[in-house]
Formats: structure tokens, C-alpha cells, sequence
């Protein structure tokens, strides 16, 4: 456009009127999806399904790993007001974890894990007797 200062405003206009032309009409609402309360989070994960979580590790001068972890890493969990198990940490696209960071990942546990009702959904990561991880699990 050679100095019109228009534009492509004109093309939407005219679309517009093309659709209300043709009698297209926003999709309706349906009646209460307003009001519409969403799923309560999830409680119970079967053995080696994934359990989406918030991982927190400590850092090494906290009492952490020394190390990052990678592939292959299998520790044992303490969820809050259930049993401890051993889990599989599943990085996704992560390449290491490092000791004082922390990722959204999931846990492939052994064991069915079923978080406590109306409590915290938080749990540990407990590697030779010491806390080297917290976190919470996600809805």
C-alpha cells in the first residue's frame, strides 16, 4: 500500500461482513459450563504409570546429591501419609538434574501410590537413609 495509512484493516472488515453475511454466529456456551467446578485432582496412580511432579533437590551443601543424575536413576519416595516406594525419576527432554534445581518431571513407581485425602501431596527422596529431594505431585 503506497501511503493509504489503510492497511489490511479493509480485508478484515470485509471478512467479517462475509461471515455475518453468511449467518455465522459465534459458538454459544452451553448453559452452566460457567459455573462448571473443575475434577478434583488426582489420588491414586497404578504401578508404573506416571506420576507428574514438582522435583525440588536439595544442594550438595544441604545435604543433597554430589552429583547430577541422569538416565536410569531409581530412589526410593516417601509419599506423605503412604508407603515408601521405589520410583524411576522420568526427565522428559532433561538432560541431567542437578543437585539445588528444580524440574517438572514424572516418577514411574513400582508400587500403586495413593496420596492421603484432604492432606499434602508432597513426598521425599530418601538415597541411602537421607533426604536428597523433595517435591510435590501435580494435579
Amino acid at each position: 500500500m503506497r501511503g493509504t495509512g489503510t492497511g489490511t484493516g479493509w480485508l478484515a472488515v470485509v471478512l467479517a461482513s462475509g461471515l455475518v453475511a453468511c449467518g455465522a454466529q459465534p459458538p454459544e456456551q452451553p448453559r452452566g459450563v460457567e459455573d462448571a467446578v473443575p475434577p478434583p485432582p488426582r489420588m491414586d496412580f497404578t504401578a508404573k504409570s506416571k506420576v507428574p511432579v514438582r522435583l525440588d533437590m536439595r544442594a550438595t551443601a544441604d545435604g543433597g546429591r554430589v552429583a547430577p543424575f541422569a538416565g536410569g536413576y531409581r530412589v526410593d519416595v516417601e509419599f506423605e501419609g503412604a508407603a515408601t516406594t521405589r520410583c524411576a525419576v522420568s526427565r522428559g527432554g532433561i538432560p541431567e538434574i542437578a543437585p539445588g534445581s528444580s524440574h517438572e518431571v514424572a516418577l514411574m513407581c513400582s508400587n500403586a501410590v495413593r496420596l492421603a485425602e484432604g492432606g499434602s501431596r508432597g513426598f521425599r527422596l530418601i538415597e541411602d537413609g537421607r533426604e536428597v529431594g523433595s517435591g510435590v505431585v501435580l494435579p
